[in-house]
């Protein structure tokens, strides 16, 4: 009977174990952590891109504050809310490597979201401002000439 009970929980279980989490993350089982600081983790897996990224997939299938980014062979996954990380890297090293990056929430990521756009409208108008000041200069000092040649002839 504790046998059938055992292989039924195996069964109903998920396929992927976790082997912890690192600021709130879930780590997947059997990586061999390269880098780890209080603010990042550096794991490689013997596993594809593919099956890391099912992985994470199904792991914050229930968060709704979790974006995904594919850029080519890199995947994205961004955590949006209050969670103490920000960002987890997967990309592939090669067909049978990956590496998995877990980022702890910064404030230079949200000042650089918030900032350089605030400040590049004022960069823009301040090109405009310069380019119509040269433009409104030229065109005064014609339309001066001009009247200075109608009146002499």
């Amino acid at each position: 009977m504790k046998l059938l009970l055992l292989c039924f929980l195996i069964a109903i279980s998920s396929s992927y174990t976790y082997a912890g989490e690192f600021l709130g993350a879930p780590v997947m089982d059997g990586g061999e952590v390269t880098k780890k600081t209080d603010s990042e983790m550096e794991q490689m897996y013997p596993r594809n891109h593919g099956k890391i990224v099912a992985f994470y997939k199904d792991a914050f299938k229930d968060d709704h504050d979790v974006s995904y980014r594919d850029r080519g062979n890199i995947t994205y996954i961004e955590e949006l809310g209050l969670k103490p990380w920000h960002t987890i890297i997967i990309s592939p090293i090669d067909t049978h490597w990956t590496k998995v990056v877990i980022i702890r929430d910064n404030w230079i990521w949200t000042l650089k979201n918030l900032i350089l756009p605030f400040a590049g409208v004022f960069v823009v108008l301040f090109v405009l401002y310069l380019a119509t000041s040269i433009s409104g200069a030229i065109f005064s000092r014609k339309a001066r000439t001009r009247k200075i040649h109608r009146t002499s002839s």
